[in-house]
């Protein structure tokens, strides 16, 4: 005689999957949209290195009022980072409101530093980390405060 056991109940379940998240409080020209988010298939987390062998991490992240875009390159340790100060080690960072020639804005280079990125953990899977930043352009200014990313490539 066999018997069967259903073993299912003792296993335990398995952890929720991982969501890419991104926020921040974001003011486009002095109208204020405080706790953005972008989660899940509204934000892009990736990995590569291009021909020169430098690291390159792009994160992304649509936002309801725009598209926040973070290029860090050779970033490889926890740390806080200038956005846009040149070197071997940088931060790009550009804020997207349209598709007009008015509707991009960047973070300009230092002096006055314009944004800081700190970096709380990275390894060949994932980065976290948080930001502030002014960004400038052709339609004036947006400025993301208390900004925080966390995903996985």
């Amino acid at each position: 005689m066999f018997s069967c056991t259903d073993k299912s109940s003792n296993s335990p379940n398995p952890p929720p999957p991982t969501v890419n998240t991104m926020g921040a409080s974001i003011s486009v020209n002095g109208s204020s949209y405080l706790g953005q988010s972008a989660s899940g298939g509204n934000t892009s987390f990736a990995s590569s290195n291009d021909a020169s062998g430098n690291l390159i991490i792009d994160i992304s992240g649509n936002f309801p009022m725009g598209v926040l875009h973070l290029k860090l390159v050779n970033i490889n340790a926890p740390g806080t980072y200038t956005i846009n100060n040149g070197g071997t080690q940088y931060i790009l960072a550009n804020f997207v409101t349209g598709s007009g020639p008015n509707d991009t804005y960047t973070v300009p280079p230092p002096p006055p530093m314009a944004g800081k990125l700190t970096v709380e953990q990275v390894d060949a899977f994932k980065i976290k980390g948080t930001f502030f930043m002014t960004c400038t352009g052709p339609g004036g200014s947006v400025q993301l405060t208390g900004g925080t990313f966390d995903g996985k490539y």
